[in-house]
């Protein structure tokens, strides 16, 4: 298939239909670090970096011109802007873009990732933060019934501890021995409100 190539007009034997350079043209040279690189075949605009990291290089310092700064404040012109947001942990006000401020969770409301883990440390439900105080309660409830199901009498697997009096409501019972009883998986879900609150 014979072509004409898009850079220096000659025509050459194309390979396929994608390829719109010739052979002397498929090199070029980067604006910004000099190397030579091979340019995609399907290039539309003749390429003039090698790399991104290159063009983004070349836009360091680059000073536009007033009507350039016209057209993209013409296009931005409308837009929805962002707007400042009071940290709920620390207080600080910061700015929050667009971006930020339409995700799903709701607005964003901390100004640093260290402000986020304080508040979700101090603010976390208590099972998040007692999981070793549970976990030493469960072990205890268990030894008390000899690893044996109150109902059924299945001893050593599939068991699990069973608050007598609920989590939410009594907070100080939460992990006092008494207030527990050892059920197999089965009869902790057939015979208590298991998974009601």
């Amino acid at each position: 298939m014979i072509k004409k190539c898009k850079i220096c007009g000659q025509e050459f034997n194309a390979i396929s239909s994608n390829h719109l350079y010739c052979d002397n043209c498929r090199y070029g040279k980067c604006s910004q670090c000099g190397k030579r690189f091979l340019i995609k075949p399907k290039a539309k605009k003749i390429q003039k970096f090698c790399s991104k990291e290159c063009h983004n290089k070349s836009l360091i310092g680059r000073k536009l011109s007033k009507d350039v700064i016209a057209k993209i404040a013409n296009a931005n012109r409308g837009r929805k802007t962002g707007e400042f947001v009071k940290c709920a942990e620390c207080g600080n006000v910061v700015y929050k873009y667009p971006r930020d401020m339409d995700r799903k969770r709701g607005v964003r409301k901390f100004c640093s990732r260290e402000c986020f883990v304080k508040f979700k440390k101090r603010d976390a439900s208590p099972k998040r933060n007692n999981k070793g105080k549970e976990k030493k309660w469960k072990i205890n409830v268990y030894k008390k019934d000899d690893y044996t199901c109150w109902i059924c009498g299945q001893k050593g697997k599939d068991l699990e501890a069973h608050h007598l009096k609920s989590w939410s409501k009594y907070p100080k019972l939460r992990f006092d021995i008494n207030n527990g009883m050892t059920l197999c998986k089965f009869c902790h879900k057939i015979y208590t409100d298991y998974g009601v609150n």
